[in-house]
């Protein structure tokens, strides 16, 4: 079962993860600090997003991809104070937003959990009507949101444990992912995701190709991932009968390659794309943006593509100028003097980037990409997982960008390899030197046993 977990440090008591790991369970936890996270001896080697709970934001994403949410809501004896209220007290906010979250997608969770600590109880004197009005505030919440939840009195494991729904959990067959980088763990090889980019690029890519088809037909799904839309992709598409689905515009769509169908996309509607656009045109009148809707790019401006981002813009022949407001995009490109569109990031981070309205990827300097926030390589892999039937942990995932950052948090097998290896790859399971060729890479795959 995939559990998210939501948590400050001070909650998540020691032994907590490692026994739901042991019950089988597939596991993501979103703490405050991933850097004070790692640590902590019980947390090494577990998948770590760092977001902050209580404020929308990109660890909201991860919901879509969580069979159940354990909120743990209490802080513990050791937090510390604040003026204007107990240390021990129900953070009725973080709640809010995970519940705002789980109602807002399609395929929600089956339950969520709100741990209530011992540590923090409704019979606490010095807690007790702050606990007691918060309770009834959320549970009000609660009742209208049609989300399925409930309330244990012990962040305990077993408690936690018996408490999860459905059948009890399958016999673990992952050990631990504790072993330092460069070592491999025993976890079934099923899926197999890896770089459309890198595959292009590798030297010897039409070996690598035929690897990738020898990989398919010993049963390993293969799952490809670009920041490139459909028209890059299809070029291709008598080259890669090995792969089923393709992970476009770095999560904001997802491509069935057997009936060439979007499978689903996250849109940027059109009042929000006036706006971003109205606000962009604040900085320069000469920028030029493109809003992206399948094959085409719709352009209000005169300036071709950069040359370096042709890849991701599409040829010129796909460039249509016309109204970018009258149809929902899979991205807003915006181009210009790397300056002007600098000041145009920050000003979308300061707004609605920090407010979970949008995710934002700087592809190149002066090309600036905005998607939806439910737009992302990682959580777009699990849907494909989903649709694959395989389990997250026995994912093997070729990170080479920056861009896979997301990816590398959240999946426990990463091989990080190419230039951003050393910059990236220091949590990845293993890493390779930048000169190490996509197709050693999975000759060695290939080479390993089922097993391990």
């Amino acid at each position: 079962m995939r559990i998210l977990v939501i948590s400050t440090l001070s909650d998540l008591k020691e032994g907590l993860l490692p026994a739901l790991r042991e019950a089988g369970h597939d596991l993501v936890a979103v703490v405050p600090s991933t850097k004070k996270a790692r640590a902590r001896k019980d947390l090494a080697g577990f998948a770590l997003f760092e977001g902050e709970p209580s404020c929308p934001g990109d660890w909201q994403r991860l919901i879509e991809g969580a069979e159940v949410v354990l909120h743990l809501a209490y802080s513990t004896p050791g937090a510390a104070e604040c003026d204007f209220e107990p240390r021990h007290v129900l953070r009725a906010d973080s709640v809010f937003q995970t519940v705002q979250a789980i109602a807002g997608i399609d395929s929600s969770p089956t339950m969520m959990l709100i741990a209530l600590g011992k540590s923090s109880t409704p019979a606490d004197p010095s807690d007790a009507s702050v606990i007691r009005e918060r309770l009834e505030r959320i549970t009000r919440s609660l009742d209208g949101s049609e989300v399925a939840h409930r309330f244990i009195d012990d962040s305990g494991a077993t408690t936690i444990l018996s408490a999860l729904p459905g059948d009890a959990p399958t016999e673990r067959t992952e050990q631990p992912v504790t072993s330092p980088p460069n070592s491999v763990t025993s976890t079934p090889r099923e899926c197999l995701a890896l770089s459309l980019e890198s595959l292009l690029d590798d030297a010897k890519s039409s070996r690598t190709f035929e690897l990738l088809h020898r990989l398919a037909s010993d049963g390993v799904k293969v799952v490809l991932f670009t920041s490139s839309g459909m028209e890059q992709i299809l070029s291709h598409r008598d080259s890669l009968g090995f792969c089923r689905y393709v992970i476009m515009g770095d999560g904001a769509a997802l491509l069935d390659m057997k009936t060439e169908e979007m499978v689903r996309t996250e849109l940027l509607e059109p009042e929000l794309l006036e706006e971003l656009v109205t606000s962009a045109r604040s900085v320069s009148p000469r920028l030029s943006m493109y809003s992206e809707r399948g094959m085409n790019l719709f352009s209000d401006g005169s300036i071709p593509p950069l040359a370096e981002a042709v890849g991701i813009l599409g040829v010129p022949e796909n460039v249509i100028r016309g109204s970018l407001f009258d149809r929902p995009a899979t991205r807003l490109f915006v181009q210009g003097p790397p300056a002007w569109v600098g000041r145009v990031q920050q000003m979308y981070s300061e707004a609605w980037w920090k407010s979970g309205v949008i995710a934002l990827l700087e592809y190149h300097p002066g090309l600036l990409g905005v998607l939806a926030p439910s737009a992302d390589r990682s959580i777009a892999l699990q849907r494909v997982e989903t649709l694959l039937e395989v389990p997250r942990r026995s994912t093997v995932v070729f990170v080479s960008s920056p861009l896979d950052a997301g990816i590398l948090e959240i999946y426990p097998q990463t091989w990080a390899f190419g230039p951003f290896s050393d910059v990236i790859g220091r949590h990845a399971t293993r890493r390779f030197s930048s000169e190490t060729s996509l197709f050693e890479l999975l000759t060695e795959f290939l080479a390993l046993p089922a097993g391990g």
